[in-house]
């Protein structure tokens, strides 16, 4: 009974680490984004219940919802980064040097996306541990 209510109360900022092995079209209820293969940060917040929103992501039979839910339809997910605490999507999101996927996730957010496309793994994860460190510190 205890985990149930720390799953909800959680609040936080989450990455995702999804690998894409071929290029795809994913068509959101209102989007088309044309991406190509590789591997991609998205950065979320779950001000609730984060633990049960990455879970959420990482279960393949789901209603799609999230602009995420689309991409891990055809992606395969490598990595979830949970950072519980407050809203850090739009901060992390600034210091990401990937390729962005302009308009992706990022419909209540000042930047321009919420997705970035990176063409090694080792690359992608070292951006993702830097940006989360960077963000940490100015804090």
């Amino acid at each position: 009974m205890g985990q149930k209510r720390y799953k909800k109360k959680l609040k936080g900022t989450y990455l995702l680490l999804i690998e894409l092995k071929q290029a795809t079209t994913v068509r959101t209820r209102a989007k088309v984004f044309l991406l190509s293969s590789g591997f991609y940060i998205y950065v979320g917040s779950a001000m609730n219940s984060l633990i049960a929103r990455v879970g959420r992501h990482e279960r393949s039979s789901k209603k799609f919802f999230w602009h995420v839910d689309f991409l891990l339809h055809t992606g395969t997910l490598r990595l979830s980064v949970l950072l519980p605490g407050g809203r850090l999507e739009e901060k992390i999101a600034s210091r990401l040097s990937g390729q962005p996927v302009v308009g992706f996730g990022s419909s209540d957010s000042n930047q321009p996306s919420h997705l970035f496309l990176y063409n090694e793994f080792n690359s992608a994860l070292g951006d993702l541990f830097r940006a989360v460190r960077r963000v940490r510190r100015a804090r």
